[in-house]
């Protein structure tokens, strides 16, 4: 008996034993393996250059800058002061022109582009040559450095025509706005009949400019006032200094 009961008690004890050594199995997780380097690695960003392709637009691009045609003024351009210094540059001498305008009245300028405009300025070579009893073409390429000389010394604007696009009056008409547009935004607005602008022997289709009041010195100009009322747009706007 007393054999008996030791070998119940060494089972039970084996059994105890067993199933403590099972007990602290489970509780042991199993280590984990590390994740693979292609799972660690961030992931692959979109294709930076489809992101930043120069084709692709910007969100909410701001529009162009345009200038403001206003009475006496386009832009930094002011009428009767000189030329604003960001306009006289070193590229100023291949800017310049000359002409006969009008019954023919000799003047100086500067073309520039975007805006398309000339800005005609006082005492230029070429009407201190016609002044003084030439009426041929005028000999650009040998004005062009005394007209820029003018220029930088000061000369006045006293005139400007805008043929392009990139100007327009605080209401948005620029080149290429119709008469109806015009009365519309200046109800004071009338059409005057004029005689065509001469250039270099050649007639300009520019017999007619819209004028108001409310605008003083700005003309919209068209070829015929007749054509204006048809719904013709109109080809330039000019500024002058009233009473010039």
């Amino acid at each position: 008996m007393i054999v008996r009961a030791s070998l119940v008690n060494v089972r039970a004890s084996l059994v105890i034993v067993a199933a403590v050594a099972c007990g602290k199995g489970a509780s042991a997780p199993a280590p984990t393996a590390p994740p693979p380097p292609s799972i660690v690695a961030t992931a692959t960003p979109p294709d930076a250059a489809a992101v930043t392709a120069p084709s692709d637009p910007p969100v909410d691009a701001a529009p162009a800058p345009r200038w403001i045609i206003a009475a006496g003024q386009v832009g930094p351009i002011t009428l009767g002061q000189p030329l604003p210094a960001e306009l006289i540059d070193d590229g100023l001498a291949g800017r310049y022109v000359a002409r006969f305008i009008a019954d023919a009245q000799p003047v100086d300028g500067f073309r520039f582009d975007g805006p398309g405009l000339t800005a005609f300025v006082t005492g230029g070579p070429f009407a201190k040559m016609a002044k003084g009893g030439f009426d041929g073409p005028p000999p650009i390429e040998q004005l062009r450095v005394p007209a820029v000389t003018a220029a930088r010394g000061g000369a006045k604007v006293t005139m400007v025509m805008i043929d392009g696009p990139g100007a327009v009056t605080a209401a948005g008409h620029g080149v290429g706005v119709s008469l109806a547009a015009l009365k519309a935004s200046y109800p004071d607005l009338h059409t005057y009949p004029r005689p065509p602008t001469i250039d270099d022997s050649r007639t300009r289709a520019d017999g007619c400019v819209a004028r108001a009041k409310s605008m003083p010195g700005v003309g919209f100009v068209f070829t015929t006032c007749r054509a204006a009322d048809a719904g013709e747009l109109a080809s330039r706007v000019d500024l002058w200094i009233p009473g010039s």
